[in-house]
């Protein structure tokens, strides 16, 4: 037992009281999990009477769901898990917060819509967060009731076999990105390993002892089917899939618009493209699991484009459908939903190729996307924030959209909200 000082009041119908000391019961395993987000309620040091916060475990339908009770001098937070308890208290944060500062008797019965929901951060086109950043992120994502975090790997691991990549533009080491794993599994969030495997290449193609694996001279994709190319993939798996807890990478695959132009070329005249992007799915799939993948996340631009070969993906593999347009409808997610395969959805925060955020896209974007990933079955939402073609992604920047997708990623909405009917 111990008190965490607090100045708020609480309202019922009946009387107003003043509490200002919570004395905290939970079980040791418990009381460890969430020291973290304890430290984050708003809090000044006094003394009166005490409010009761008690956080327990109990059995439920969903994992992550939550019962927040408030009644007399007793909170409690009742959950499945130590997840769901988090969230519970990421809740009362936010009543605590609120203008007027009032915890209201009653109860919040609370769970997620989609199981996993995450923000996916792209620290490889010419700016890296440091740890201390991301280690503020991930509690902030953490408080929105995200669940996973991605950063997007095109270049940026310090590999003892490769000494060369990142050398000038920056890498993360082992030692890095441990801390932050450790840290994203205190916050109740999972890292996932995302290291591209195919397209998007520049930087580490345009380095000389590697231009040999691109697919042609613009320097932009690999080149499928090279042995070379899973020799390296290979190493940097090998390598970096053991810094991360989780079992889950995104490979990506996305934009191999090249495909055919150049190595590849004979080969796709002989199978047809779908064919030869396959295989290439397969041949790295394999070697991610080999390193103790079991769950292998692909972009889903160039697989829809090819929908016969949906079914013949590996069964590990998850397709994450990605849309940042203002639509209402997504064509895409009725041709996932009738392949019968996992997938998962992606809308972005619409920095990207700017300066300032496009906010009302990102907004239409992530609420209409949500409604129509979770109606067409898909189990994650992604609220991605992309760096490329001159955009620094300042928290600030992009923190609308990610309190968009984090509302909308936990409770997506059945229907238009009446905000935006019409003006899509």
């Amino acid at each position: 037992m111990f008190c965490i000082p607090i100045t708020h009041w609480m309202e019922s119908e009946e009387t107003t009281t003043r509490f200002v000391d919570f004395k905290l019961e939970a079980e040791p395993e418990v009381m460890s999990s969430i020291k973290e987000k304890l430290s984050g309620l708003p809090i000044e040091a006094h003394s009166d009477n005490q409010l009761v916060l008690s956080l327990r475990e109990e059995v439920r339908e969903v994992r992550e769901e939550y019962e927040l009770r408030i009644e007399g001098h007793r909170v409690e937070i009742i959950s499945p898990s130590l997840t769901g308890i988090q969230h519970g208290l990421s809740t009362l944060k936010l009543l605590l917060f609120t203008g007027k500062q009032m915890l209201r008797h009653g109860t919040i019965a609370d769970a997620p819509k989609f199981e996993h929901r995450g923000v996916f951060l792209d620290v490889s086109r010419g700016k890296m967060p440091t740890i201390a950043y991301l280690k503020s992120l991930v509690s902030f994502i953490s408080d929105l009731k995200y669940n996973i975090l991605q950063l997007y790997f095109e270049d940026k691991y310090l590999l003892a076999t490769d000494p060369g990549i990142g050398l000038l533009t920056g890498a993360y080491s082992e030692g890095q990105m441990r801390e932050l794993d450790a840290w994203c599994r205190a916050n109740h969030v999972e890292l996932q390993p995302c290291i591209q495997a195919y397209s998007h290449l520049k930087g580490l193609l345009n380095l000389p002892e590697y231009s040999g694996l691109s697919e042609n001279e613009n320097l932009f994709s690999f080149a499928a089917g090279n042995v070379k190319v899973y020799e390296f993939l290979d190493r940097v798996f090998a390598q970096v899939l053991p810094w991360f807890s989780s079992t889950t990478v995104n490979i990506n695959m996305d934009e191999a618009y090249d495909l055919g132009t150049g190595c590849t070329k004979a080969a796709v005249e002989g199978k047809g493209k779908g064919e030869v992007y396959l295989e290439h799915i397969r041949t790295v799939s394999g070697i991610a699991q080999r390193y103790g993948a079991k769950k292998v996340i692909i972009w889903g631009d160039i697989a829809l484009r090819y929908k016969e070969l949906l079914t013949k993906l590996p069964e590990n593999i998850i397709v994450a459908d990605w849309n940042y347009n203002p639509l209402e409808k997504f064509a895409s997610l009725e041709t996932l939903q009738e392949s019968g395969i996992d997938f998962w959805a992606a809308g972005g925060v619409s920095t990207w190729n700017s300066l300032f955020p496009r906010v009302y896209n990102s907004y239409t974007n992530l609420i209409n996307y949500s409604r129509e990933s979770r109606l067409k079955g898909a189990k994650g939402f992604l609220v991605t924030d992309w760096g490329d073609y001159g955009h620094f992604q300042p928290l600030g920047l992009s923190l609308y959209g990610y309190m968009i997708g984090a509302q909308h990623s936990y409770h997506a909405c059945s229907t238009l909200p009446s905000a935006i009917e019409g003006n899509t």
